[in-house]
């Protein structure tokens, strides 16, 4: 979940930084994996 720690580098705020790692998190677990890329490519990678 190392891609949700840039967005305060990206200019974005403390409250987006939170909500896309809850996002992040929230993907993972429901698709079953720790990596974030992983669980974007989840269907195709099953």
């Amino acid at each position: 979940m190392r891609d949700a720690q840039a967005a305060p580098r990206a200019g974005g705020s403390e409250e987006t930084r939170r909500q896309l790692e809850d996002a992040s998190y929230t993907l993972c677990m429901v698709t079953g994996t720790r990596q974030l890329d992983t669980a974007c490519t989840w269907p195709a990678s099953s």
